[in-house]
């Protein structure tokens, strides 16, 4: 197989990394333009585990950067939300987010430092429910920046509290995993 193509999702991911930066930047001058680089975020987030997955490229460095990619255009979204719409219930559910986002992060980059690999760690489907929850949440409170649609800013903000809520069930689970395999590790 062609060396580029092997690497396309990977490629794919770093785009992403790549495009967070970005799109703070679009969103000093103008909102569209941040939607646009996010929505393009969001495709390239379904689309390297797609094709990943389609022509069996999966490997340890991209169930690394697939995730690192989601954070950092989710973060930069949070941030532009939480900066323009200074409510509390906002912020808090934010927070809840971000900081269950860097704890699993961070334990993610050190295993896979440690073993070349985040198997144990990989992603769960109620984190890929709970990604995609907050994207249409962000992609919704963002509509809301641009329109002051009131109807927008009642359902970005429910499915904000939802990918909130979903981040805790999914941290208990992913805790529960954790601990799983440590002892399986202590084990062997």
């Amino acid at each position: 197989m062609n060396a580029y193509i092997s690497q396309l999702p990977n490629t794919i991911s770093i785009f992403r990394l790549i495009l967070a930066p970005c799109y703070l930047y679009a969103c000093i001058y103008d909102i569209r333009l941040g939607i646009g680089i996010f929505i393009i975020c969001a495709i390239s987030d379904w689309l390297d585990g797609f094709v990943a997955r389609r022509l069996e490229l999966s490997t340890p460095l991209g169930a690394l950067l697939d995730p690192l990619g989601d954070k950092a255009i989710s973060w930069a979204a949070l941030i532009v939300i939480c900066q323009r719409i200074p409510i509390a219930s906002i912020w808090l559910a934010s927070t809840i987010i971000i900081i269950r986002d860097a704890f699993i992060s961070t334990k993610r980059i050190r295993e896979y430092n440690t073993r070349n690999s985040v198997g144990e760690l990989a992603v769960s489907d109620l984190a890929k429910i709970k990604t995609c929850v907050l994207f249409v949440a962000q992609i919704s409170l963002m509509l809301h920046l641009h329109h002051h649609n009131t109807l927008v800013y009642h359902a970005g903000s429910m499915l904000l509290y939802a990918s909130s809520l979903l981040t805790l069930v999914s941290f208990g689970h992913y805790l529960k995993r954790s601990r799983v395999a440590e002892r399986k590790i202590t084990r062997e």
